[in-house]
Protein backbone atom coordinates (compact mmCIF):
# COMPACT_ATOMS: atom_id res chain seq x y z
CA UNK A 1 0.00 0.00 0.00
CA UNK A 2 2.75 2.44 1.00
CA UNK A 3 4.73 1.47 -2.10
CA UNK A 4 1.73 2.30 -4.31
CA UNK A 5 1.35 5.73 -2.67
CA UNK A 6 5.06 6.48 -3.10
CA UNK A 7 4.88 5.30 -6.72
CA UNK A 8 1.93 7.62 -7.42
CA UNK A 9 3.70 10.55 -5.77
CA UNK A 10 6.80 9.90 -7.89
CA UNK A 11 4.64 9.72 -11.00
CA UNK A 12 2.98 13.02 -10.12
CA UNK A 13 6.34 14.69 -9.51
CA UNK A 14 7.69 13.38 -12.81
CA UNK A 15 4.57 14.55 -14.66
CA UNK A 16 4.79 17.97 -13.01
CA UNK A 17 8.47 18.28 -13.99
CA UNK A 18 7.74 17.16 -17.52
CA UNK A 19 4.84 19.59 -18.02
CA UNK A 20 6.48 22.71 -16.63
CA UNK A 21 10.21 22.12 -17.18
CA UNK A 22 10.87 19.44 -19.81
CA UNK A 23 8.25 20.85 -22.22
CA UNK A 24 9.35 24.43 -21.58
CA UNK A 25 11.57 26.33 -24.00
CA UNK A 26 15.18 25.35 -23.13
CA UNK A 27 16.39 28.91 -23.77
CA UNK A 28 14.33 30.30 -20.87
CA UNK A 29 13.40 27.48 -18.50
CA UNK A 30 16.55 27.80 -16.35
CA UNK A 31 16.08 31.51 -15.65
CA UNK A 32 14.85 32.68 -12.24
CA UNK A 33 11.10 31.97 -11.75
CA UNK A 34 10.89 29.96 -14.98
CA UNK A 35 10.43 26.21 -15.42
CA UNK A 36 8.31 25.92 -12.28
CA UNK A 37 5.16 27.97 -11.56
CA UNK A 38 5.24 27.37 -7.80
CA UNK A 39 7.41 30.36 -6.83
CA UNK A 40 5.69 33.03 -8.93
CA UNK A 41 2.24 31.74 -7.92
CA UNK A 42 3.25 31.85 -4.25
CA UNK A 43 4.59 35.40 -4.62
CA UNK A 44 1.32 36.66 -6.04
CA UNK A 45 -0.85 34.79 -3.53
CA UNK A 46 1.18 36.39 -0.72
CA UNK A 47 0.80 39.74 -2.53
CA UNK A 48 -3.01 39.47 -2.59
CA UNK A 49 -3.10 38.44 1.08
CA UNK A 50 -0.73 41.26 2.07
CA UNK A 51 -2.79 43.93 0.28
CA UNK A 52 -6.27 42.71 1.19
CA UNK A 53 -5.61 41.59 4.78
CA UNK A 54 -2.33 42.80 6.30
CA UNK A 55 -2.17 46.34 4.89
CA UNK A 56 -5.92 46.84 5.18
CA UNK A 57 -5.77 45.98 8.88
CA UNK A 58 -2.61 48.06 9.38
CA UNK A 59 -4.21 51.18 7.86
CA UNK A 60 -7.63 50.74 9.49
CA UNK A 61 -7.18 53.40 12.20
CA UNK A 62 -4.34 55.34 10.64
CA UNK A 63 -4.44 58.44 8.44
CA UNK A 64 -3.22 58.08 4.84
CA UNK A 65 0.52 58.38 4.30
CA UNK A 66 1.81 61.26 2.20
CA UNK A 67 3.77 59.51 -0.54
CA UNK A 68 3.29 61.80 -3.54
CA UNK A 69 7.00 62.02 -4.41
CA UNK A 70 7.49 58.25 -4.23
CA UNK A 71 4.20 57.67 -6.06
CA UNK A 72 5.27 60.00 -8.88
CA UNK A 73 8.60 58.19 -9.10
CA UNK A 74 6.84 54.83 -9.26
CA UNK A 75 4.36 56.01 -11.91
CA UNK A 76 7.26 57.42 -13.93
CA UNK A 77 9.05 54.07 -13.61
CA UNK A 78 5.94 52.21 -14.79
CA UNK A 79 5.49 54.69 -17.64
CA UNK A 80 9.15 54.38 -18.67
CA UNK A 81 9.16 50.59 -18.64
CA UNK A 82 5.87 50.44 -20.61
CA UNK A 83 7.18 52.93 -23.16
CA UNK A 84 10.43 50.96 -23.52
CA UNK A 85 8.63 47.67 -24.22
CA UNK A 86 6.18 49.38 -26.57
CA UNK A 87 8.98 50.95 -28.62
CA UNK A 88 11.08 47.81 -28.96
CA UNK A 89 8.06 45.59 -29.67
CA UNK A 90 6.79 48.11 -32.24
CA UNK A 91 10.04 47.71 -34.14
CA UNK A 92 9.55 43.94 -34.28
CA UNK A 93 5.85 43.98 -35.16
CA UNK A 94 6.14 46.68 -37.81
CA UNK A 95 9.37 45.53 -39.45
CA UNK A 96 9.92 41.82 -38.72
CA UNK A 97 6.78 39.98 -37.59
CA UNK A 98 3.69 39.01 -39.58
CA UNK A 99 0.54 40.44 -37.97
CA UNK A 100 -1.67 37.57 -39.15
CA UNK A 101 0.51 34.67 -38.06
CA UNK A 102 4.05 34.55 -36.70
CA UNK A 103 5.84 31.29 -35.94
CA UNK A 104 8.14 30.80 -32.96
CA UNK A 105 11.81 30.89 -33.89
CA UNK A 106 13.39 28.23 -31.64
CA UNK A 107 16.91 29.02 -32.80
CA UNK A 108 19.50 31.22 -31.09
CA UNK A 109 19.55 33.89 -33.77
CA UNK A 110 19.76 37.53 -32.69
CA UNK A 111 16.04 38.19 -33.28
CA UNK A 112 14.98 34.95 -31.58
CA UNK A 113 17.12 35.63 -28.50
CA UNK A 114 15.87 39.22 -28.47
CA UNK A 115 12.34 37.82 -28.12
CA UNK A 116 13.40 35.42 -25.33
CA UNK A 117 15.32 37.98 -23.28
CA UNK A 118 12.81 40.81 -23.60
CA UNK A 119 9.89 38.48 -22.87
CA UNK A 120 11.63 37.57 -19.63
CA UNK A 121 12.35 41.23 -18.79
CA UNK A 122 8.71 42.05 -19.52
CA UNK A 123 7.62 39.45 -16.98
CA UNK A 124 9.99 40.86 -14.34
CA UNK A 125 8.73 44.41 -14.99
CA UNK A 126 5.27 43.36 -13.81
CA UNK A 127 6.59 43.12 -10.25
CA UNK A 128 6.61 46.95 -10.18
CA UNK A 129 2.81 46.76 -9.94
CA UNK A 130 3.10 45.16 -6.52
CA UNK A 131 4.68 48.39 -5.24
CA UNK A 132 1.93 50.41 -6.91
CA UNK A 133 -0.70 48.49 -4.93
CA UNK A 134 1.28 48.96 -1.70
CA UNK A 135 1.48 52.73 -2.26
CA UNK A 136 -2.25 52.93 -3.01
CA UNK A 137 -2.98 50.98 0.20
CA UNK A 138 -0.77 53.25 2.31
CA UNK A 139 -2.51 56.29 0.82
CA UNK A 140 -5.92 54.69 1.45
CA UNK A 141 -6.77 55.13 -2.21
CA UNK A 142 -9.27 52.29 -2.12
CA UNK A 143 -11.10 53.39 -5.27
CA UNK A 144 -8.17 52.07 -7.31
CA UNK A 145 -7.74 48.91 -5.25
CA UNK A 146 -10.90 47.15 -6.28
CA UNK A 147 -10.89 43.37 -6.49
CA UNK A 148 -10.64 43.38 -10.29
CA UNK A 149 -7.34 45.30 -10.14
CA UNK A 150 -5.78 42.81 -7.74
CA UNK A 151 -7.01 39.88 -9.83
CA UNK A 152 -5.61 41.60 -12.90
CA UNK A 153 -2.24 41.94 -11.14
CA UNK A 154 -2.42 38.23 -10.28
CA UNK A 155 -3.73 36.60 -13.45
CA UNK A 156 -1.84 38.68 -15.97
CA UNK A 157 1.71 37.85 -14.73
CA UNK A 158 0.69 34.19 -14.42
CA UNK A 159 -0.59 34.37 -17.98
CA UNK A 160 2.70 35.94 -19.13
CA UNK A 161 4.66 33.23 -17.34
CA UNK A 162 2.52 30.53 -18.93
CA UNK A 163 3.12 32.04 -22.35
CA UNK A 164 6.84 32.72 -22.33
CA UNK A 165 7.70 29.50 -20.50
CA UNK A 166 6.64 27.67 -23.70
CA UNK A 167 6.37 30.35 -26.42
CA UNK A 168 8.95 33.11 -25.85
CA UNK A 169 8.43 34.74 -29.23
CA UNK A 170 6.31 34.78 -32.34
CA UNK A 171 2.55 35.32 -32.31
CA UNK A 172 2.36 35.12 -28.51
CA UNK A 173 4.22 38.43 -28.11
CA UNK A 174 1.27 40.44 -29.42
CA UNK A 175 -0.40 40.70 -26.01
CA UNK A 176 2.72 42.29 -24.53
CA UNK A 177 2.85 44.74 -27.45
CA UNK A 178 -0.78 45.85 -26.94
CA UNK A 179 -0.47 45.87 -23.15
CA UNK A 180 2.65 48.05 -23.29
CA UNK A 181 0.85 50.57 -25.48
CA UNK A 182 -2.15 50.67 -23.12
CA UNK A 183 0.02 51.15 -20.02
CA UNK A 184 2.11 53.81 -21.73
CA UNK A 185 -1.07 55.82 -22.32
CA UNK A 186 -2.43 55.11 -18.83
CA UNK A 187 0.69 55.99 -16.86
CA UNK A 188 1.51 58.95 -19.09
CA UNK A 189 -1.97 60.26 -18.36
CA UNK A 190 -1.53 59.54 -14.65
CA UNK A 191 1.70 61.54 -14.55
CA UNK A 192 -0.05 64.55 -16.07
CA UNK A 193 -3.17 64.15 -13.93
CA UNK A 194 -1.24 63.68 -10.68
CA UNK A 195 0.86 66.79 -11.15
CA UNK A 196 -1.34 69.17 -13.13
CA UNK A 197 -4.85 68.13 -12.13
CA UNK A 198 -5.66 71.57 -10.67
CA UNK A 199 -4.74 73.30 -13.94
CA UNK A 200 -5.97 70.79 -16.49
CA UNK A 201 -8.74 69.13 -14.43
CA UNK A 202 -7.80 65.72 -15.79
CA UNK A 203 -7.79 63.73 -12.56
CA UNK A 204 -11.49 62.86 -12.77
CA UNK A 205 -10.96 60.95 -16.02
CA UNK A 206 -8.28 58.54 -14.78
CA UNK A 207 -10.76 55.72 -14.26
CA UNK A 208 -12.27 56.27 -17.70
CA UNK A 209 -8.84 56.16 -19.36
CA UNK A 210 -7.97 52.93 -17.53
CA UNK A 211 -11.24 51.33 -18.59
CA UNK A 212 -10.86 52.45 -22.20
CA UNK A 213 -7.33 51.02 -22.43
CA UNK A 214 -8.50 47.71 -20.97
CA UNK A 215 -11.32 47.44 -23.49
CA UNK A 216 -8.92 48.27 -26.35
CA UNK A 217 -6.62 45.45 -25.21
CA UNK A 218 -9.50 42.97 -25.18
CA UNK A 219 -10.74 44.07 -28.60
CA UNK A 220 -7.27 43.68 -30.15
CA UNK A 221 -6.06 40.60 -28.27
CA UNK A 222 -9.04 38.26 -28.65
CA UNK A 223 -9.36 38.35 -32.48
CA UNK A 224 -5.59 38.29 -32.96
CA UNK A 225 -5.26 35.12 -30.87
CA UNK A 226 -8.46 33.32 -31.84
CA UNK A 227 -7.75 33.71 -35.58
CA UNK A 228 -5.06 31.04 -35.22
CA UNK A 229 -7.73 28.43 -34.55
CA UNK A 230 -9.24 29.14 -37.99
CA UNK A 231 -6.20 29.90 -40.13
CA UNK A 232 -2.74 28.94 -38.92
CA UNK A 233 -0.41 29.53 -41.86
CA UNK A 234 2.72 29.71 -39.72
CA UNK A 235 2.14 26.46 -37.77
CA UNK A 236 1.99 28.19 -34.43
CA UNK A 237 1.54 25.41 -31.82
CA UNK A 238 -2.15 26.04 -31.07
CA UNK A 239 -2.59 22.41 -30.05
CA UNK A 240 -0.93 23.27 -26.72
CA UNK A 241 -3.64 23.51 -24.02
CA UNK A 242 -1.57 26.27 -22.42
CA UNK A 243 -2.55 28.64 -25.23
CA UNK A 244 -6.22 28.20 -24.33
CA UNK A 245 -5.25 28.78 -20.68
CA UNK A 246 -3.56 32.06 -21.60
CA UNK A 247 -6.57 33.29 -23.57
CA UNK A 248 -8.98 32.42 -20.76
CA UNK A 249 -6.95 33.55 -17.77
CA UNK A 250 -5.63 36.81 -19.21
CA UNK A 251 -8.78 38.12 -20.86
CA UNK A 252 -11.92 36.42 -19.58
CA UNK A 253 -11.52 37.48 -15.91
CA UNK A 254 -11.47 41.13 -16.99
CA UNK A 255 -14.77 40.72 -18.83
CA UNK A 256 -16.37 39.05 -15.81
CA UNK A 257 -14.84 41.32 -13.16
CA UNK A 258 -14.49 44.61 -15.01
CA UNK A 259 -16.86 44.95 -17.97
CA UNK A 260 -19.97 43.22 -16.60
CA UNK A 261 -19.99 44.95 -13.16
CA UNK A 262 -19.49 48.31 -14.82
CA UNK A 263 -22.30 47.63 -17.25
CA UNK A 264 -24.59 46.89 -14.29
CA UNK A 265 -23.25 49.96 -12.48
CA UNK A 266 -23.99 52.11 -15.52
CA UNK A 267 -27.48 50.65 -15.83
CA UNK A 268 -28.08 51.22 -12.11
CA UNK A 269 -26.93 54.85 -12.33
CA UNK A 270 -29.27 55.41 -15.28
CA UNK A 271 -32.12 53.83 -13.32
CA UNK A 272 -31.39 56.01 -10.28
CA UNK A 273 -31.25 59.10 -12.50
CA UNK A 274 -34.65 58.26 -14.01
CA UNK A 275 -36.08 57.66 -10.53
CA UNK A 276 -34.72 60.99 -9.30
CA UNK A 277 -36.21 62.76 -12.31
CA UNK A 278 -39.54 61.08 -11.64
CA UNK A 279 -39.40 62.14 -7.99
CA UNK A 280 -38.60 65.72 -9.01
CA UNK A 281 -41.47 65.69 -11.50
CA UNK A 282 -43.83 64.35 -8.84
CA UNK A 283 -42.70 67.00 -6.36
CA UNK A 284 -43.25 69.75 -8.93
CA UNK A 285 -46.72 68.40 -9.67
CA UNK A 286 -47.56 68.32 -5.95
CA UNK A 287 -46.23 71.84 -5.47
CA UNK A 288 -48.33 73.07 -8.37
CA UNK A 289 -51.45 71.35 -6.98
CA UNK A 290 -50.84 72.85 -3.54
CA UNK A 291 -50.50 76.30 -5.05
CA UNK A 292 -53.83 75.89 -6.84
CA UNK A 293 -55.50 74.70 -3.64
CA UNK A 294 -54.13 77.66 -1.69
CA UNK A 295 -55.34 80.07 -4.39
CA UNK A 296 -58.83 78.65 -4.22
Amino acid sequence: MMWNINSKIDTLIQSYHEIFYTNADPRIRDKFLMGNPALITTIYIVYIFFIKVVLKKFMKNRPPFRLKIFENFLVFLLFGSSLYFFIISSNVWFFHYNWKCEAIDRSKSSLAMWAVNNSYLYLLSKFFYIFESVVLSLRKNHSYLETYLLIHHFFYPIGIWSTINYFPGGHALFLGFVNSFAHTVMFGYHLIANNFCMKLKLYRFKGAVNGLMLIIQLILFFPHTIQLFFKNDCNFPIEYPILVFVVIFTALPFIIIFVIPRAFKYHKSKLITRQNLQIQKTNLTLSYDLEKIEQT
